[in-house]
């Protein structure tokens, strides 16, 4: 007797139905005033009431101290806090469903549309760890997503942490410096310090890529080992 089905109202359908797709879950940003209130930040961390905030930090820390290394240490710390935050609200902002309707946007304008091809254009790796350094996380996060676009958020928040804290450490050099008569923020020095920073995120890159690739080829074995 033969097994098959005739196809008739009531028989399955012939091709499977696609999959459900489950939508990822909502974050803050994904709402209107969410990313309104995100890019204000952004755009405020990115201005000079980023630097202004931490000039009255640093005053203050010295005015009080009187301590090369305190003041220093005050200094990192303060632009590790400004620095960080404005990383992981970035890093919220980029992997907002809104991002890409902003994009679309851009790109229905004239100059919006040479700004994103001049920035795909220039963007590499020694580039962003310069606007890191000089201009901040979210500048440099923000100049990434040209070159990658496709980074979760997570990924994202690694890469402007790590920028935050190479400018930290610099902010602290160049602050302890200052008082000790070592100039930390020449152009070769600066130039050094991105340099270090693209180099210690290439690192970690290379490290998280061995170790993913290492897990990979353990299960695949033990899979292997079950058959």
């Amino acid at each position: 007797m033969s097994n098959t089905i005739p196809f008739g109202e009531n028989s399955p359908p012939l091709v499977a139905e696609e999959p459900t797709i489950v939508d990822r879950e909502r974050i803050w940003t994904d709402s209107k005033l969410g990313f309104t209130a995100a890019s204000g930040a952004v755009v405020l961390e990115v201005a000079p009431t980023n630097e202004l905030a931490r000039v009255a930090v640093i005053g203050g820390a010295i005015a009080g101290f009187h301590d090369p290394a305190i003041t220093a240490a005050v200094a990192g710390a303060s632009t590790m806090l400004i620095e960080g935050a404005g990383a992981v609200i970035t890093a919220d902002l980029l992997a907002s469903q809104n991002i890409d309707k902003f994009l679309t946007w851009m790109r229905g304008t004239k100059k919006g549309e040479s700004l994103l091809k001049y920035t795909e254009k220039v963007t590499s790796l020694p580039v962003e760890s310069f606007v890191g350094i000089t201009a901040g996380a979210p500048a440099a996060m923000i100049l990434r997503r040209s070159r990658e676009p496709v980074l979760t958020r997570q990924e994202n928040r690694v890469y402007g942490l790590l920028m935050s804290l190479g400018s930290s450490a610099l902010v602290a050099a160049g602050t302890y410096g200052a008082q000790t008569g070592y100039d930390v923020f020449g152009p070769e020095k600066t130039g050094a310090a991105a340099a270090a920073v693209a180099f210690g995120y290439s690192a970690y890159r290379w490290v998280r890529g061995r170790l993913s690739h290492r897990s990979n080829s353990e299960y695949e074995q033990t899979k292997t080992d079950e058959l």
